[in-house]
C-alpha cells in the first residue's frame, strides 16, 4: 500500500511489518496461557479463550499483510533471521568468555 505523504508510509509499513511479526508469538503465547488456565482452573471457557486470541492473532497478521504488501513479509522474516543470528552469536561469545575463564596458564594468579 502506497501512500502519497513518504512518511506516513513509513509508520504504516512499520505499523504492519510490527502486526506481521507480532502473529506468531501473540497467538502461540495467548493459547498457551490460556490453555494452562483451562487446565488449572477445568473450564472450558479459557481453551476458547486461547483459541480465539489464537485467531486474531491470524487477524491481525492479515491485516498487516495487506498494509505492508510481499515486502513487509520479506521484511518481517529478515527480523526474525536476524534476531536468531545476533542470539546465536551472542551464546558463541558466552561459550568462549566460560572457556576463557576456566583455562588458566601454569603460574598466572593465585594459588
Amino acid at each position: 500500500m502506497r501512500h502519497v505523504d513518504p512518511q506516513r508510509h513509513r509508520v504504516l509499513f512499520t505499523v504492519g511489518v510490527a502486526l506481521v511479526a507480532l502473529n506468531v508469538p501473540l497467538g502461540w503465547l495467548g493459547l498457551l496461557v490460556c490453555g494452562g488456565m483451562a487446565a488449572a482452573h477445568g473450564e472450558p471457557r479459557w481453551a476458547w479463550a486461547g483459541v480465539a486470541v489464537y485467531a486474531f492473532s491470524w487477524v491481525l497478521f492479515g491485516v498487516g499483510l495487506l498494509i505492508t504488501g510481499k515486502a513487509g513479509v520479506v521484511r518481517a522474516r529478515e527480523v526474525f533471521r536476524r534476531r536468531r543470528r545476533h542470539r546465536a552469536i551472542l551464546h558463541l561469545r558466552r561459550g568462549r568468555r566460560a572457556a576463557q575463564a576456566e583455562f588458566r596458564p601454569p603460574g598466572d594468579g593465585p594459588g
